[in-house]
C-alpha cells in the first residue's frame, strides 16, 4: 500500500483443483481463476485475532524490532459449493488496516 507492507499472508489450496497453476505467472486474483475454472467462491469463514508480532513479522512489516506491535491474525477458509477451495492466514498491521465486513446480500 503505498509502497509499504501492510499484510504477510500464506494461501493454501488443492493442487489437483488448479492444474497448472504455479507453472506460469501468478494471476492478480486467486478468486478470479477460481472463478474461471468454475470454482467460484460461494461462502467462505473467517477468523480475527489480535495479537503480538513475532520478530520475523515485525521485519517483515517494517515494524519496530524492539517495540511491542499488534497485528491482526485473519484465517480464511473459502468454500465453491461442497469443496474447499483456498485457505489463507494472513497478518495485518494492525495500524495499517480496517476490517469491513458485510452481512447480507450486497445491492
Amino acid at each position: 500500500a503505498g509502497g509499504e507492507a501492510i499484510c504477510l499472508q500464506d494461501v493454501y489450496f488443492v493442487a489437483d483443483l488448479l492444474p497448472g497453476f504455479l507453472e506460469r505467472t501468478l494471476p492478480d486474483s486467486l478468486y478470479g481463476e477460481l472463478g474461471q475454472r468454475g470454482l467460484p467462491p460461494t461462502w467462505s469463514e473467517d477468523s480475527v485475532q489480535a495479537d503480538l508480532a513475532t520478530q520475523d513479522e515485525k521485519e517483515f512489516l517494517d515494524l519496530e524490532p524492539d517495540e511491542l506491535a499488534t497485528v491482526l491474525r485473519v484465517s480464511r477458509r473459502a468454500v465453491s459449493g461442497d469443496r474447499v477451495v483456498e485457505v489463507s492466514r494472513s497478518v495485518y498491521r494492525s495500524d495499517r488496516f480496517t476490517l469491513y465486513l458485510q452481512l447480507g446480500p450486497q445491492t
